[in-house]
């Protein structure tokens, strides 16, 4: 087993959401480290990366296989609705669950040697507020109580890694890393366009 180290870098605002509202200053506020600094949580990078598979499995793509996909990111929630039944009936033992799946997902964070020289104040330039409202489609105006205020990041540069990766996974899992170009929340209305690239 070993691990993948990757790059994960920004090109427009993104946002990874912690689901907190920040009050009067946005409706909804992004995921930050201890050190108010940005990160992409392991679990989304997981999920990214399963979606990733599961629509190039749909595209007949010969590095993925379901069996793979259930290997390295753990079984679909309807395998593991069944497996719980099976579980409860006594039909297989617990050792044997696969719900996690083998590959172990870190949090994508600023580089060590770029977090250090960034203190609190700094990192509140890292920061943006964007805000939206609904038109309405009669008048051309806004429509009342519409106005949403959304944090952003600025685009930037992150690592992270990816543990427990076998040599007859590693192919599957890279080619996951190319497919993904958008993260985050409202990313099919132009935030999060992004590139992960492999570090040797």
């Amino acid at each position: 087993m070993n691990n993948i180290h990757y790059t994960l870098q920004f090109f427009d605002y993104w946002h990874t959401g912690s689901g907190l509202s920040g009050g009067t200053y946005a409706d909804l506020i992004v995921n930050k480290t201890k050190a108010g600094l940005p990160l992409v949580p392991g679990k989304t990078i997981k999920g990214l990366l399963r979606h990733a598979a599961e629509d190039l499995l749909e595209y007949e793509d010969t590095a993925i296989s379901q069996e793979i996909i259930d290997q390295l990111f753990g079984a679909s929630a309807e395998k593991r609705r069944g497996e719980r039944q099976e579980l409860k009936q006594g039909e297989i033992p617990p050792n044997k669950r696969r719900d996690l799946g083998q590959a172990w997902f870190g949090n994508a964070e600023l580089p060590s040697n770029v977090a250090k020289q960034i203190d609190k104040e700094r990192a509140n330039h890292l920061y943006e507020v964007l805000a939206s409202t609904a038109i309405d489609a009669k008048t051309g105006t806004a429509q009342d109580h519409s106005l949403r205020q959304i944090e952003v990041t600025i685009p930037l540069t992150l690592t992270g890694q990816i543990a427990n990766v076998s040599d007859a996974h590693r192919p599957a899992l890279e080619r996951c890393l190319r497919y993904v170009k958008r993260l985050g929340h409202n990313r099919s209305r132009g935030l999060g366009r992004c590139q992960f690239k492999i570090i040797d």
